[in-house]
């Protein structure tokens, strides 16, 4: 896919000559001023109306505290403020002075004109006060958590094979029906990942299909909606649950509702006679079975939404400051508020089926991200072909894809498979932190595809406060090396729709979110590695081979991977908005990101004509 835009502006920019010196004084762009009446007492004892003077300003983008000063306008006269030690680009600074109400109204451009009055009082000095919003910390230190997503309780169902006899049952069991499974595969794991996966066991000719489940099998939010209608129907009907979440979470709730029925045998409305009830074959729910019990073994160890719940401050520590930490924290606290209002729904049974454990529903729901594929539905569940493992060199030896023509997901060898080789597909290309939110793992740097960093709204208050209406201030952007993402895209409308310069707004957004990462003493070895290479290579954004011996270990740590992955991705914005506006070079930025480049250039240039714009993705092949 590659994004084009529906309007194409060339602008024209004045650049800055490269290598010139800056002034150490730097003018803050736009500030608010106000007044707000007082009362004082005067030396004689007479009361004197005073008015408070108040400046407020954010701290710009690239200042270097203590070593600069700023230029700010109180009216026609100009102060100079030493930029605080601490200070952080987007850091709101309040200036604030009482003037005497006599003066007040008149001009305060002198100093000399505002100093005294004919009733002894004077003006007061300037203050200066930086005023930072602590971000709240999501509590997940709660009872539930720690029983059922910390601990996550083992199945009571177990089959004495375990893993292995429940995936061959599966295999048997989708054979039985029709759908191809390949007697060349089996369970097992192999290097290089060395996690239970799918094994050659014998050799797999180029374009050979191994794998045919046909659509009938599949389960997605259709699924739910055409033979579980009263579960729909619950969902719908919660008021706490968004309708663009409807389709996921009775997903979720479905599978939940398999897997309990599957581990406790209990009483009650089971999911698979509800669907028998509503027309699903019983070959059909031969393979749901089996395909649950399969699930019920998966405990989820690795996946990051357990490793937040077990230990929440040691995990913020690990990736501090990567906002990563408090997705995970939200995403449990999530997990539990949609249980409460789905247990509180379903409550008594009924036709909606049988309440689920939070155990069981968190199981639901990982299955569903991490286990989905894009079929002729969005979010598909595809029993048997979801144990393939994702190739971490990003060169699968399997290709997956929707057949419209025979109605089924296909997987095909895309080259010759030795035996004892795995079978290895790509999940996309995605960031190490898009990898590890959905799945729980990372791939190698150098292999990564592209870079990701999610803006989160309590990480830029004073931003969002001063540039955005109050409607649009709780936007969480997500930040793409290689796209404009429509949540940027709305976001740079908002800004400039508000009357503001949607470049000032995000260079100041991202000036922010990386200067946590400039000043983390975890990251100075791999920060210093990259400027290393960029050193020799402005375009290398290779630091994991610039690590001295001693740090040689950050490379393969996730935190690191994905930490340096959200630097690179605020860089490369950053560098793509100086190219933007004439302040840099093509070959002073990473060309891992150059399809930044003239989307940002168009993007500005269509908002400075007082014009919104949107993003749409077409087929390469269609691309004009």
């Amino acid at each position: 896919l590659k994004p084009i835009w529906r309007r194409a502006l060339q602008p024209k920019h004045r650049k800055r000559r490269f290598g010139e010196r800056r002034t150490e004084l730097v003018s803050v762009l736009s500030c608010r001023s106000c007044m707000a009446a007082v009362c004082a007492t005067s030396p004689s004892g007479a009361v004197v109306e005073q008015r408070e003077q108040q400046i407020t300003f954010l701290i710009p983008a690239g200042v270097r505290p203590g070593s600069q000063k700023l230029s700010v306008s109180a009216g026609d006269e100009k102060l100079l403020l030493p930029v605080p030690l601490g200070a952080t680009p987007g850091d709101k600074v309040v200036l604030s002075r009482t003037v005497p109400a006599a003066t007040s109204e008149a001009s305060t451009s002198s100093p000399n004109s505002v100093r005294s009055t004919a009733s002894g009082s004077s003006v007061g000095p300037w203050r200066c006060v930086i005023v930072r919003e602590k971000a709240p910390v999501p509590d997940v230190e709660t009872q539930d958590v720690k029983e059922h997503i910390a601990k996550l309780p083992q199945p009571r169902s177990a089959l004495p094979g375990g893993a292995d006899e429940a995936c061959e049952k599966l295999f048997a069991a989708a054979r039985d029906v029709g759908c191809l499974v390949s007697r060349k595969v089996a369970r097992g794991c192999a290097p290089p990942l060395n996690v239970p996966g799918l094994l050659a066991m014998e050799s797999i000719e180029q374009g050979e299909e191994l794998m045919c489940v046909p659509e009938r099998f599949h389960i997605a939010a259709p699924t739910v909606a055409q033979f579980a209608p009263a579960l729909r129907d619950m969902v719908v009907g919660l008021q706490d649950v968004p309708a663009s979440r409807h389709g996921e979470v009775s997903l979720s709730v479905f599978v939940a509702q398999l897997l309990q029925e599957r581990d406790s045998q209990e009483s009650g409305q089971s999911a698979c006679e509800a669907c028998a009830a509503n027309g699903v074959a019983p070959e059909v729910l031969a393979v749901w079975r089996a395909y649950a019990d399969s699930l019920l073994l998966e405990d989820f160890a690795y996946h990051p939404y357990r490793h937040a719940a077990a230990d929440p401050a040691g995990f913020r520590a690990e990736f501090s400051p990567s906002p990563e930490a408090d997705f995970m924290a939200d995403m449990v606290i999530d997990t539990c508020a949609v249980h409460r209002a789905v247990q509180s729904a379903c409550d008594g049974g009924g036709e909606a089926g049988s309440p689920v454990t939070l155990d069981m529903f968190l199981r639901g729901r990982l299955s569903v991200l991490s286990r989905v594929f894009q079929t002729n539905h969005d979010s598909t569940l595809v029993p048997v072909v979801d144990f393939l493992n994702h190739a971490s060199d990003f060169c699968p030896n399997v290709s997956w894809g929707w057949n419209g023509e025979r109605k089924a997901m296909i997987v095909t060898a895309e080259r010759r498979i030795e035996a004892g080789e795995e079978l290895l597909c790509s999940y996309g290309g995605r960031s190490n932190v898009l990898l590890y939110r959905t799945y729980g793992f990372t791939t190698p740097a150098c292999h990564e595809p592209a870079w990701s960093y999610i803006v989160r709204p309590t990480e830029v208050v004073p931003i969002y406060e001063t540039y955005l209406p109050e409607d649009e201030r709780m936007l969480h952007v997500v930040l793409e090396s290689k796209e404009i993402d429509p949540t940027l895209c709305k976001v740079m409308n908002a800004v400039a729709t508000a009357g503001h310069e949607a470049a000032d707004f995000l260079r100041l957004v991202l000036a922010r979110c990386r200067w946590s990462y400039e000043h983390s003493p975890a990251l100075q070895p791999a920060l210093a590695a990259l400027a290393a290479a960029r050193a020799d290579d402005p375009g290398s954004y290779a630091w994991w081979s610039r690590l001295p011996e001693e740090h040689a270990h950050l490379a393969d740590e996730d935190a690191t991977r994905i930490r340096i992955s959200e630097f690179l991705c605020l860089t490369a914005h950053i560098e793509a908005l100086d190219l933007a506006v004439g302040l840099a070079s093509e070959e002073q930025c990473l060309p891992a990101s150059r399809a930044l480049h003239p989307l940002f250039r168009q993007a500005l240039e269509v908002l400075r004509n007082g014009r919104n714009f949107s993003v749409r993705f077409v087929p390469e092949t269609d691309a004009r």
